[in-house]
């Protein structure tokens, strides 16, 4: 979808491309997206929630193997592509440039890593967008076919001052093979929240997110807004059914935990889903589990990402913007 969007794009399919938020090399995952979407028939009329949460365990999970990220084609060269975009809009709580990377030539090329992105602030400094969590992420394009790449940086911070703004443009994105394409007529966007990273680096061809089993519970995270390094961020995660079919939670599925500033991935760990009493997920069900994170006290202050994400086939993740006090 090009122009403005507030949802983001489907995740499922993109464990191998986000990270956007979709790509993180994240304990070997390939992407960070932190929007489900997809279409799913109607679910029978809705269990009620559980109203208390599960409480968390400190059990070690397993990680998902990520899918390997290989280049089935020669790298792309400014002369094969071609650089669009949309107006900005926003995305997983940043503010983004909506780019598009489209191999005009007669053979497939791969982007082996998200482009670097050079901001121009209006006092004439520069700044670069370096791919962070979707830095190992490789993009392979056959012909006419497009990678989406959206750039930009958090929508909003507690310091935001709408009378200060701190405004910059991309000019420019160097590829990863070398060669620079121009980025023309981008609206500014104000970075006073933080340094613009890659928001979204993805193949516009991924799969539909999974309509059965596991990998379609949608995700919803519960949490607060700030967190203060060293301490414990208490926060609560919903999985609802929306599938007309009961889907199991036996064996207890892992889960995986993040946090991704600008820089790309700052700390993850993995723990299993205390869904014992649970057991199941009927047709529009839904269950709360609470969670804790304990924060390294070396997390630098500002900004950043949470995310959550469930680890099996297709599994769906759940994310917001919280400042590090």
């Amino acid at each position: 979808m090009r122009g403005l969007k507030v949802l983001g794009r489907c995740f499922a399919g993109r464990v191998g491309a986000w990270l956007t938020w979709s790509g993180v090399p994240l304990l070997g995952f390939a992407a960070i997206a932190l929007a489900a979407c997809g279409a799913v028939r109607e679910p029978a009329a809705p269990t009620p929630v559980r109203s208390a949460a599960v409480p968390w365990i400190s059990t070690p999970g397993q990680p998902l193997q990520g899918p390997v990220s290989q280049s089935a084609y020669p790298p792309c060269t400014p002369g094969s592509l071609t650089l669009s975009g949309g107006p900005p809009g926003l995305l997983n709580e940043s503010l983004i440039e909506d780019l598009a990377l489209t191999n005009v030539s007669k053979t497939g090329c791969a982007l082996t890593g998200p482009p670097t992105v050079t901001w121009r602030l209006a006092a004439g400094a520069t700044i670069e967008t370096v791919g962070g969590a979707f830095a190992s992420t490789t993009v392979n394009l056959t012909p006419s076919e497009s990678a989406i790449f959206d750039v930009g940086p958090p929508n909003r911070c507690p310091s935001y001052n709408p009378a200060a703004e701190k405004l910059a443009s991309p000019v420019d994105v160097t590829l990863p093979s070398g060669g620079i394409l121009t980025v023309s007529g981008a609206a500014p966007l104000d970075l006073q929240c933080g340094r613009p990273a890659v928001v979204e680096f993805a193949g516009d061809s991924s799969p539909a997110p999974p309509t059965s089993g596991e990998g379609a519970l949608q995700v919803t995270m519960t949490a607060a807004a700030t967190m203060s390094a060293g301490g414990t961020y208490q926060y609560v995660v919903t999985l609802t059914n929306p599938t007309n079919a009961t889907v199991s939670l036996v064996p207890c599925p892992s889960y995986t935990e993040g946090m991704t500033g600008s820089s790309g991935l700052l700390n993850s760990r993995t723990y299993v889903l205390n869904c014992g009493t649970v057991g199941q997920l009927g047709p529009g069900a839904s269950a709360r589990f609470a969670m804790q994170y304990a924060i390294p006290p070396t997390i630098p202050k500002g900004p950043i990402k949470v995310w959550w994400w469930l680890q099996v086939s297709g599994g769906q993740l759940g994310g917001r913007l919280v400042e590090v006090s």
